[in-house]
């Protein structure tokens, strides 16, 4: 069994060798006893557990050690721990408010324990590591690598820079993706996500989500709840957005997205906020989904009367290039309209 060092004050082993706990080390707004009141900063060197106790202001930095450590924070507020390159490290944070993680280039473990009431923030290093949030209000920064970022409870805020794996399944969080290519499934609690310039994926299996398209490429799909799904903000960036079962609504984008609302009442929306793309509506259901058309300052019927029908599919032209094709619906009237 692993000893734990318990750090319960003073400044012990202030010079640390690696470049980043260097740096912070040799950091005197941080460092500063007269600033920290007298507590801990410690450099673990060697393997082990390293646990903070109600200490505020301390720091557990692991450097240059030849085995994986684990350094968990504890109940004092503004603790530090700081990871370095050793794969297989685990940062946990403790039950106090601000305290900061930051992982190295190795592939680690950063985290929440299960105990509520405690707020991190977390950043990630260059390594592949596994993130996980399991209570508190966090803050959590994905690094370089391909990470995987699990939501357990509290309220998060997330923001996936690389090829992520994100999987929120409770709480109230909010997600941004990156430049990578990032897979989000959220299977619980209400979430706002956003897709950023890659090719993102997007899902929802519970709760009533609010979920936007990036700039890049991607896939939404609602789920059991009624969810919000908005597509690509960017001209660069289509959409594909499924809303499946509950009562969603669609907005098209900026770019040319394609929307499928699913089982349920769905409405879908286009609007001069994201006007410009060419879209298409793949189950429009008469007599259940509704066509919203806003900003245009048309009625009903109106929008009705500018529907040409091509193939056996209706299309809406609209003054700013917006164009619907609502598929094998031939027979749309101002009742399938909103405005």
């Amino acid at each position: 069994m692993s000893t734990v060092t318990t750090v319960t004050g003073g400044i012990t082993n202030a010079t640390a060798p690696s470049t980043l706990a260097g740096a912070i080390l040799k950091n005197t707004s941080l460092v500063d006893s007269t600033k920290l009141n007298g507590n801990a900063i410690v450099n673990a060197t060697v393997g082990g557990v390293y646990a903070l106790s109600t200490v505020s202001g301390g720091a557990v930095i692991a450097s240059d050690n030849t085995a994986p450590v684990t350094l968990i924070g504890g109940a004092g507020n503004n603790q530090l721990l700081v990871a370095n390159d050793k794969a297989g490290t685990i940062l946990q944070a403790g039950t106090g408010t601000n305290q900061t993680i930051v992982g190295g280039a190795g592939g680690q473990l950063l985290g929440t324990s299960t105990v509520a009431g405690g707020s991190a923030t977390i950043l990630g290093g260059s390594g592949a590591d596994t993130v996980v949030a399991a209570a508190g209000n966090n803050v959590l920064t994905a690094g370089e690598g391909n990470n995987l970022i699990g939501l357990v409870g509290g309220n998060n805020q997330v923001f996936a820079a690389g090829n992520d794996t994100v999987i929120a399944g409770g709480g109230n969080a909010t997600i941004g993706a990156g430049t990578g290519n990032a897979v989000i499934n959220v299977v619980g609690g209400s979430n706002l996500v956003i897709g950023g310039a890659g090719n993102s994926t997007i899902a929802s299996a519970a709760g009533n989500n609010t979920l936007f398209g990036g700039s890049g490429n991607t896939t939404i799909a609602g789920g059991g709840g009624n969810d919000l799904l908005i597509g690509s903000t960017s001209k660069t960036g289509n959409a594909v957005l499924g809303g499946f079962a509950g009562n969603d609504t669609l907005i098209g984008g900026v770019g040319n997205d394609t929307l499928f609302g699913g089982e349920g009442n769905d409405v879908f929306v286009f609007s001069t906020v994201f006007g410009g793309g060419k879209h298409v509506i793949g189950d429009f259901k008469a007599g259940t989904d509704l066509i919203a058309v806003q900003g245009y300052g048309l009625s009903a019927a109106q929008v009705a009367a500018k529907v040409t029908v091509t193939g056996g599919s209706s299309i809406i032209s609209l003054s700013d290039g917006t164009q619907i094709t609502v598929a094998g619906v031939s027979n749309l009237t101002a009742s399938n309209f909103a405005v």
